[in-house]
Formats: C-alpha cells, sequence, structure tokens
C-alpha cells in the first residue's frame, strides 16, 4: 500500500532565521546540552527502507528527504516514520533539478553540524556521488558516512570503526537491564561470547579499557561494573543487534 503525497502542500518549509535552523529541525527532541546527536539522512528518491522502527534504541534522528515529482511513500514506511515520534521527520525538496535532494542533504549536513559540532551524520542512499562529499566533510572533522541499508546501524558489525562498535555494545548492554554483567571479567567473557567474530580475550580487554577511559562504566577494586549511563530502553525497544 502506498501514501500519495500532497502537491499543493509541502510536507515541511525550510526557513532559516538568523542564522539559525528554524521550523522543522527545532522540531527534533534537542536541548543544547545534547550536542552528540546521531542524524540519518535518508535519499528517499533512491532508496525506500521497509522499516525504520529498529532505530529506536539507538537514538537517531532521521530526516527523510523526498523529492519534488516522488507521488507515493510506502505505508509501512510511514507508518515507521511516525512512530519515531519526534525524532522523524520528512523535507520535501524545492525544485526538481538533477542532484537538487543531494544538495539539500549536503545543506542540512553544514547546517546541523554548525549547530552540534559533535554530531554524526549517515546518509542512506545507494548514490555513490555523495562519496566524494563525504571524505570533504571527513576532512573537516565532520563525521559522516553513507550506507546502503540500515542494518548498517541496527546489526554489529566487526568492521565497524570503534566507536560505533561501543555504541552498538552500549546499546545491547542497556537493552539487558539487570541481567548487565557484574564483573569486569564477566563483561569480557560475554563480549568474547556473544561478539565472537569481534572480540579474542585480548580485544574484550582493550575494549573494556576504552569503555573505562569514556566513561561508560566504573570497576571498583573487587571487579565490580558499574554502568554509568544515565537511559535505559523501553520494555517494547526489539533489538536485533545479530545479523
Amino acid at each position: 500500500m502506498l501514501v500519495k503525497m500532497n502537491r499543493t502542500r509541502p510536507l515541511y518549509k525550510h526557513r532559516l532565521s538568523q542564522g539559525k535552523v528554524d521550523t522543522h529541525l527545532t522540531r527534533f527532541r534537542v536541548t543544547q546540552a545534547d550536542v552528540k546527536n546521531n542524524y540519518l539522512l535518508i535519499d528517499l528518491e533512491n532508496i525506500q527502507p521497509e522499516d525504520l522502527r529498529e532505530l529506536k534504541p539507538h537514538g537517531y534522528k532521521v530526516l527523510v528527504f523526498v523529492g519534488k515529482n516522488q507521488p507515493t511513500i510506502k505505508t509501512d514506511f510511514a507508518v515507521s516514520m511516525q512512530d519515531l515520534g519526534g525524532d522523524a521527520q520528512y523535507i520535501q525538496v524545492s525544485g526538481s533539478g538533477k542532484d537538487a535532494l543531494d544538495f539539500h542533504i549536503a545543506f542540512y549536513i553544514g547546517r546541523l553540524s554548525q549547530q552540534f559540532p559533535e554530531s554524526r551524520f549517515r546518509i542512506l542512499s545507494k548514490d555513490k556521488g555523495f562519496d566524494p562529499l563525504i571524505d570533504h566533510l571527513k576532512q573537516t572533522g565532520i563525521n559522516t558516512r553513507r550506507l546502503e541499508s540500515i542494518k548498517q546501524i541496527t546489526r554489529f558489525s566487526a568492521t565497524a570503526p570503534l566507536a560505533e562498535q561501543m555504541h552498538w555494545i552500549n546499546v545491547f548492554l542497556r537493552s539487558l537491564g539487570r541481567a548487565r554483567p557484574k564483573s569486569r571479567s564477566a563483561l569480557q567473557n560475554m563480549l568474547c561470547s556473544r561478539f565472537h567474530e569481534a572480540f579474542t580475550a585480548e580485544k574484550a580487554e582493550q575494549f573494556v579499557d576504552q569503555m573505562l577511559r569514556r566513561k561508560i562504566i566504573a570497576v571498583d577494586e573487587t571487579d565490580a561494573v558499574q554502568y554509568l549511563d544515565a537511559g535505559r530502553n523501553s520494555d517494547s525497544d526489539q533489538l536485533r543487534l545479530f545479523s
């Protein structure tokens, strides 16, 4: 089933006020202290993922860029956008020239990176034309990658950068609630058993050292682990971190 786009009323107008992103971007649940945001920018002309609900535990704010001449959106996709609430919204591209949508995505990454310089940006598109832009953004210190599947966010990858592995492991640990490992040795053993494709005993020890440095956990003299993350996932969050 498809949802028809309204041609007479754009989903969101692009408005700027005094050099700051206004209206639709401020709809996100963002505070001045919350500067390390994860943004997923979806090129809907190029790819339409079936379901975004798996993103919920990963804390992504989703911007979906809709082409001017794009008449329909899949119902399942539209429903999953609604389920993300204030963390997801559409932006309809103004104009239908070549690469118009790509330029809009580049613009929003630039504006958001000015407001929240520690944020991470992921572009969901199979269009390799984004790659030169991404290389340039990386050179300027803006954390950006192009993805071709939502699974690259929601599934653990042994080849992902350390920061992203750290994020995935932290999300997984939060999902365990009170069943999280109680000691450092138990935590390292869990990494080796559940993520065996990524961790040897030595790598697990090094990874836990990184968790300590980043203040994700604390370990006392008895080897007991204290988890320092403030938030926990709700019981309804469905974590499927493994392929």
